[in-house]
């Protein structure tokens, strides 16, 4: 049996092979429930003569405002979305996509400093209706909504 200091050594090894996405599950869980920070819309229709990608890129705006009510200061940013919204974020030219399972939900990659999480198959309940998202902080969270969305989605 090892010493407590590389028992020590050890443990904070494993603990820092944890990916960060992983270990904030249970934090956005908790606050999704409470969500009372504020609530932002996003209007899915572009505006006459505004290109689809750019005015898509706009949701990230609406991500912003909605941690602007959290009061970020851009540190551990994430955002957990519904399936409209996941269609909307993987055609935004700033996606960075990853795939690492953090049960039950999936880190699915970022968008600027927003982590972005989608619930697994199994566990769409976790966000109630495909047009709705939640983005937050460490403290706060803020539930927003697609309206007017034209995706080929229905759940």
């Amino acid at each position: 049996m090892g010493s407590d200091v590389e028992t020590e050594v050890e443990a904070k090894r494993l603990l820092m092979s944890i990916p960060p996405a992983v270990m904030a599950v249970e934090r956005i869980l908790r606050l999704r429930l409470k969500a009372d920070a504020g609530f932002v819309v996003w209007d899915a229709a572009p505006l006459t003569g505004t290109p689809y990608w750019k005015h898509n890129d706009g949701l990230i705006l609406a991500f912003a405002t909605g941690l602007g009510f959290c009061g970020t200061d851009m540190r551990h940013e994430w955002a957990l979305l519904g399936q409209q919204a996941l269609i909307y974020v993987r055609g935004m030219a700033a996606y960075a996509a990853s795939a690492v399972e953090c049960y039950p939900l999936v880190h699915i990659g970022w968008v600027q400093t927003i982590a972005l999480y989608i619930p697994m198959a199994d566990h769409q309940i976790i966000v109630n209706d495909s047009n709705e998202f939640y983005v937050g902080t460490d403290s706060k969270c803020v539930r927003g909504i697609i309206s007017n969305s034209h995706c080929a989605f229905n759940r």
